[in-house]
Formats: structure tokens, sequence, C-alpha cells
């Protein structure tokens, strides 16, 4: 497993607890980036599931109407073991919505709760993020004292943005078994995840050298930076940038190597590059694995944290976050373990 070594509030003591012990204790609902107009090629289908990860049934669904998967649109990935509120489209030009959803209904078993047309297909990254409304189960004597006292700290700091356990599989070995497509090169989904794995590793590697040195979330000269509203740029100057940072309007970025990748500048890029050559991959080597890698905020905020104690070992925990941050990450600050499940 590739967790990140650090936490945001170690000196903390955690709650415990556990994880997704029945699929309703893990509730994840999409926040569109926007609602379907109405008219269009596309149906838009807001599916309510459990037992079945996303890429299960938008399967499911191109088999059902008879279309390609790449006629399954779709704008995040969610877990199996969740209950999942999320908008997929149809490339269907003359089906009913209502007719579409009702087949879902009934030769599926998802619950729809709603059914409209759009012009565009639905894509990773159409929506502003995920509402999580989590139960921990088996919490220690006093854990709402405790919860509310890290939540305050995250609500105040905020956190590191690593990947969840799921990034690393069932078992965590896919970083090292995407580290090995770089020898024996693979196409598939398989691979691509394996290789993203392997980006993540390298992610955890950078933000802990990055809180080695103090400079998480400050800011390095040559980061690259990231706006609230999601443009990038390159930081000149760290001092005169510090108010933004402050102020939440700006976070700094980390690698997710790849060929292409954006590249940071004077001492950031010493720290990346270092990191790229601890983990025995060189820039050849990226390339001719056709990876063509980004850049990640390497901080996350929380704006809003919610806590209510259900049971004397029982307590409820909903926040909200943008795309592509994992809600176990939030979540190992409160409980100081590594035990949650990932399928």
């Amino acid at each position: 497993m590739s967790l990140l070594r650090f936490h945001a509030t170690p000196d903390l003591p955690g709650i415990g607890g556990e994880l997704k012990q029945q699929p309703e204790d893990f509730s994840v609902e999409e926040l569109p980036a926007y609602l379907p107009s109405g008219s269009g090629e596309h149906v838009y289908l807001l599916t309510r599931r459990t037992g079945r990860n996303t890429r299960d049934l938008q399967s499911q669904l191109a088999r059902l109407f008879r279309l390609h998967p790449s006629g399954v649109g779709l704008a995040g990935l969610k877990d199996k073991q969740a209950l999942s509120t999320q908008w997929f489209s149809l490339h269907l030009h003359a089906q009913d919505p209502q007719a579409a959803a009702e087949r879902v209904r009934s030769e599926l078993g998802i619950e729809v709760l709603e059914a409209s047309r759009h012009s565009n297909k639905l894509r990773l990254g159409h929506l502003r993020g995920n509402r999580f409304d989590i139960r921990l189960r088996g919490v220690q004597p006093d854990a709402l004292a405790a919860a509310q006292a890290i939540a305050q700290r995250l609500l105040e700091r905020g956190l590191a943005n690593a990947f969840g356990p799921q990034r690393f599989g069932r078992d965590g070995d896919n970083a090292k078994r995407g580290r090995e497509l770089f020898e024996r090169p693979a196409r598939g989904w398989l691979a691509e995840f394996q290789l993203s794995a392997w980006q993540a590793e390298c992610f955890h590697r950078w933000l802990e050298a990055r809180h080695a040195l103090g400079r998480l979330p400050a800011l390095m000269r040559g980061d690259i930076a990231e706006r609230c509203d999601g443009p990038q740029f390159a930081v000149e100057d760290p001092e005169c940038e510090a108010p933004r940072i402050a102020s939440r309007e700006i976070v700094p970025t980390g690698p997710l190597f790849g060929y292409r990748m954006r590249e940071a500048q004077d001492e950031s890029a010493q720290l990346e590059q270092r990191c790229l050559a601890d983990s025995g991959i060189s820039l050849d080597d990226l390339r001719r694995a056709q990876l063509p890698g980004a850049r990640r905020a390497a901080w996350l905020h929380l704006r809003e944290c919610e806590l209510r104690l259900e049971a004397p070992d029982l307590l409820r925990i909903a926040f909200a976050l943008p795309p592509g941050s994992y809600a176990t990450t939030v979540l190992r600050e409160f409980q100081k373990s590594d035990g949650q499940k990932t399928d």
C-alpha cells in the first residue's frame, strides 16, 4: 500500500471506527457542473444504486441500449460498496427519456431519480464535486468531542490532497504493477489504472518531501499553483503569493509524472526531479509508456463538515469535496488508521 505517511492532525487522537459495514454507511452524491437542458441527442439519467461500481453500470447500460461503451458518458467514478447518486448520459437520438428510465429500472434494477435530455455527452470532470454522508461504526468513547477537534483543525488549515486506498487496489499492489509496465508495456483500462497508481505513489512521495521541508501548503520558487476556479500558473515570487495561499484562493500543485506534464522551475523543479529519479523512471520511459501526465492540487480545503453522534458508537460525518479528491483521505484524519475497505 502506497498511502501517505503523515497526517495533518498528528497531535489529535483518532476515533477509530469501521467504514462501509453496510453500503448505506457510505453515501456519495454528485454535485453536477450543470443540469440537463431538456433538449439534445443525449438522454441524461440520475441514478441511485448500491453493489455496482461505475464501470460495471456503464457496461450494463451500454449493453441494454446496444451502445458502444463510449456512448455512455459519466462525470466521475464511484465505488461498489456505497450508496451512489450519479448522472449518466446515453447517446440515444430518438428514445423518450422516461421510457429509457423505465427500462433501467425494470431490467437493471437501478433506481432512476430524474430523466431528461441534453446536447452534449457527460465527460469525466463535468462536476463541481461530491457530497459525502458517512457513518463510522464502532467509534471510541467520547468520539464526538475528538472528532470536533479534528474537524475544526481541518476547516482552519486543510490537509494534503492525497489519493485514497482505492487507487492502489484491494491488495495495495497497483503501483508496483504500474512500475513493471515501464519494462513490459501493455494497453487497456487496467494498464492505465495501474500506471495511474504509480503516478499516485510518486505524488505521495513528493507530498512527503514537501512536508519534510515545511513547504506545504506554503509555496516554493518555481511552483505551479492552481486557482480555486481551476487555472494554473507559474509562481515567480512565493512571498507575493503568500496572502493568496492564506485566503485559500490558490494552492500549490504536485506532479503526476508524464512526458507532457507542465514542469515546475527553480527549486521546485529540483525537488520534482529528485522524486522522479528516486522512482527509477526517466522522461524517456514516460514517453515510451505514452503516459502524458498532469498536475494535481496538493492541498485540500474543507468548506463544511457536519458531525452527529447517532449512537454511543456510531458517528455520522458529512462534507463536500472538489472533483478528484477522496473522502477516505479525510476520514483517515478522523480514524487515524488505514484499514478502510477499498472495493
